[in-house]
């Protein structure tokens, strides 16, 4: 009996091999578009984030944690390493050495998640929230019960998330909120000490809890501020200036010097503070206001159109909106807007603003300063201030310096100050 071959089928038709061949195309066609598609989506998902991280701000997404500065020191943290550079007198590069000063950044350590100078000492997170210190210890900064400098890293505590440092005395968020600070205990900025270094100071030489329920810190010569989690602003210590933003304070010492010795609330709805040196204090909202305070030397609280000598502002004056950032040093003041635009006023005598006509000057030609906002550039991402000189990160990962750069802290591998923002390349050094 003959055989019969069967023939493939499909819905009641006959199925040739040309068909199946013809089904197998157009199925990795369909295939390959949709990998197309999907590479085009993700291409186009890159650039909106991308093109909203511009507009909106790398500078809006986080705080600037990866650059740091002190008075004459620089501090940048590249990838988890730290690397510093500028005056090294008391061992605050955290080399091993007590070198005049570097005019090269050199590196100190690892695994660093943010940093924060003082006068002459420097500290840094590390990401399992170990605080370290090293540099001056001359009222017990670095908190080992001793009054001796180091040029390395000194453990201090564990589970800090954040720290400040000032002329002589320090403050550290822990993870539960708690702030903690030691040094110099002068117009009762510690609240208490446990002795007296070798010039008679009262000092505190371990951490003592303070305050709770903090979010943010910064410390000045010789005052203290803290930002609690509902956003009050608490400020205490040295106001011969009116730099706390008290229009009384609640004590004055012997010598006739004005200071408040308790915590007391300076403005509302905070979410950053930032101590100038000496004089000043700068304070930015939730909203993005920029507040300062204190004595007007050379245009540094930025409140008025016309120089304007030392007025003194007692309590914080509207100067900026818009603003995601503040950042003070010893005479000018620092904003960063929403846009990445970078704002500078106050004192020119060093280029710390970073621009090259200011609007004003004194009798004398060569002393500059700035006494409102002026803008400095754009595209960028973080800042930091040292007494005199400036640090920024741009969008695209760059760094730049300039100002008072007389101890190699710009770090551009020379000791001349520098009038425009410069490039300089960690990496490179």
């Amino acid at each position: 009996m003959a055989r019969t071959k069967a023939k493939a089928t499909k819905n009641g038709l006959r199925v040739t091999k040309n068909d199946k061949k013809k089904e197998r195309l157009w199925q990795e066609h369909q295939r390959q578009r949709r990998r197309v598609l999907l590479s085009v989506l993700a291409v186009i998902a890159i650039a909106c984030v991308g093109i909203l991280y511009y507009l909106f701000g790398g500078a809006a997404a986080k705080e600037s944690t990866t650059l740091a500065s002190g008075q004459q020191f620089s501090m940048f943290i590249q990838r988890g390493t730290l690397y510093t550079c500028g005056m090294n007198k008391s061992g605050q590069l955290g080399t091993g050495q007590t070198d005049d000063c570097y005019s090269v950044p050199v590196k100190v350590m690892d695994d660093v998640k943010t940093a924060a100078g003082g006068y002459d000492t420097a500290f840094a997170i590390t990401k399992d929230g170990t605080l370290y210190g090293w540099g001056g210890n001359d009222c017990g900064q670095l908190a080992d019960g001793s009054f001796t400098d180091s040029s390395t890293p000194v453990e201090i505590m564990q589970d800090v998330t954040a720290v400040a440092a000032g002329n002589g005395h320090v403050l550290a968020i822990t993870t539960d909120g708690s702030v903690y600070s030691w040094g110099d205990d002068t117009y009762n900025l510690i609240g208490q000490s446990d002795s007296e270094n070798p010039e008679g100071v009262a000092c505190q030489t371990k951490p003592v809890k303070v305050m709770e329920d903090a979010v943010s810190v910064s410390a000045g010569e010789q005052t203290s501020f803290v930002v609690t989690s509902d956003g009050t602003l608490y400020g205490w210590g040295l106001n011969q200036n009116g730099q706390i933003g008290v229009a009384e304070a609640d004590s004055v010492s012997d010598e006739k010097v004005v200071y408040q010795s308790e915590p007391a609330v300076i403005l509302e709805n905070v979410k950053k503070v930032s101590a100038g040196r000496y004089l000043h204090t700068l304070a930015l909202t939730n909203d993005g206001e920029v507040y300062a305070w204190g004595n007007n030397l050379n245009g540094a609280v930025g409140a008025q159109s016309s120089a304007d000598g030392d007025i003194v502002y007692s309590e914080p004056v509207k100067v900026l909106e818009d603003c995601v950032d503040v950042a003070a040093g010893s005479t000018h003041s620092l904003a960063l807007k929403k846009n990445g635009d970078l704002y500078a006023w106050g004192s020119q005598k060093y280029n710390q603003i970073g621009v090259k006509v200011v609007n004003h000057q004194t009798e004398l030609d060569d002393y500059y300063y700035q006494t409102v906002p002026i803008k400095v550039c754009g595209g960028v991402s973080e800042m930091a201030t040292g007494g005199m000189h400036c640090i920024i990160r741009t969008k695209h990962g760059t760094l730049k310096t300039w100002g008072n750069n007389t101890l190699g802290q710009c770090g551009n591998h020379s000791f001349d100050n520098i009038q425009l923002p410069e490039e300089i390349n960690i990496t490179a050094s």
